[in-house]
């Protein structure tokens, strides 16, 4: 997962740095707010782990800049704070918060949060997409059952009673019509007699 870490502690850069490459994540740093939105636009992260302040200002304000300049971005965004701020109730791109200090367990945690939303929000998305191609599906069926085509009704006890009475064998009802070499298979089946086993 591409992961954008946005702090202006050079320090706390580093320990974040290393413990999502130990993850397996591909890792940018942002120092600043012009920056951290600079590499937003570029990078595209899947996930941003943002310092509730950054150089003294709201570090909120990367996520309205960001998405005002590309609304189609997905900014999932991780909060680190301490532990004396409240996690602000009304942004929709904050999915999880972590409290300084924190462990390396809290980080991951954080991003498994944000993992398991954004494949639930996938898997909602693929139920949505079933729904609407199954009333295609339905609406399909239901008109072809209108259109259906009058079935042959065939009387099976007479095909019998007909192959019983001839004199030789039957090839209207076969697959025998379909093979290679048909003139081997008539001289087999030429061998059988239907009047021997009546």
């Amino acid at each position: 997962m591409k992961v954008l870490v946005v702090d202006d502690n050079i320090a706390i850069q580093e320990i974040l740095k290393d413990i999502l490459i130990e993850e397996g994540h591909v890792v940018r740093i942002a120092g600043s707010i012009s920056e951290a939105v600079d590499q937003i636009l570029e990078f595209e992260p899947n996930a941003i782990l943002l310092d509730s302040i950054v150089n003294d200002e709201d570090g909120l304000q990367i996520l309205s800049h960001a998405h005002e300049k590309n609304p189609d971005l997905s900014l999932d965004t991780v909060l680190i704070k301490s532990l004396n701020e409240e996690a602000p109730q009304d942004s929709t791109f904050i999915k999880a918060v972590v409290n300084k200090p924190f462990k390396s367990t809290d980080i991951a945690a954080a991003l498994n949060v944000l993992v398991s939303k954004k494949e639930e929000e996938k898997a909602q998305e693929a139920r949505n997409k079933r729904k609407k191609s199954n009333n295609f599906l339905s609406r399909i069926k239901r008109g072809s059952q209108e259109k259906k085509e009058p079935q042959i009704e065939v009387d099976e006890s007479a095909v019998v009673a007909e192959y019983i009475a001839a004199e030789g064998p039957m090839y209207g009802r076969s697959y025998v019509f379909f093979e290679k070499e048909p003139v081997n298979i008539r001289g087999f089946v030429n061998i059988f007699s239907p009047k021997d086993y009546s």
